[in-house]
């Protein structure tokens, strides 16, 4: 084989063997640059990915546990409303309830004093007769309201059972 004398810059003698081998590498080299470049791109933004999937999975376990505790304290708030809600109930039915006996004794009184003024041979005074119209009327008044304050505190508590009974389910 002959050879071929390249100078380059004068410095000294490649064959064409060398200049050959030269040309490969840098061929190799242009070739397998995108390539590295590519899985160094690759391998980096796989790292970011993981990285924001990672503060990803951070900020989600921070607001399941945020709504977890959300939902906790609005058990222990609607336990506690409910709880309110038949101690005032409770009370303003008692209430309502010694209302009506205390108006009750006092119609008896009254329908008491008329009979004895009668028995005696005396007429009752008009308003005695008019206390005891109004007694009469308090007391259906206050009977209806009753019922009707008996029968709400069971629709609310049959409407609470409800709603306690569909909380566990999806």
């Amino acid at each position: 084989m002959s050879e071929v004398v390249v100078k380059p810059n004068g410095t000294g003698r490649l064959t064409a063997t060398h200049a050959f081998i030269m040309a490969m590498v840098g061929t190799l080299l242009a070739t397998a640059a995108p390539f590295v470049n590519s899985y160094m791109e690759v391998s980096r933004d796989r790292e970011q990915r993981d990285a924001q999937w990672a503060r990803e999975d951070v900020v989600a376990l921070a607001a399941q546990a945020a709504s977890d505790a959300i939902i906790a304290a609005s058990e222990v708030t609607n336990a506690g409303v409910e709880q309110v809600h038949k101690i005032v109930n409770s009370g303003a039915t008692d209430q309502l309830k010694a209302r009506l006996q205390t108006t009750r004794m006092l119609r008896a009184s009254q329908l008491e004093l008329i009979d004895l003024k009668r028995a005696s041979g005396q007429q009752p005074k008009q308003d005695t007769l008019d206390e005891l119209a109004n007694a009469t009327q308090t007391i259906t008044d206050l009977e209806k309201e009753l019922v009707e304050k008996i029968a709400a505190a069971k629709l609310a508590d049959e409407q609470m059972q409800k709603q306690n009974s569909t909380k566990g389910r999806p």
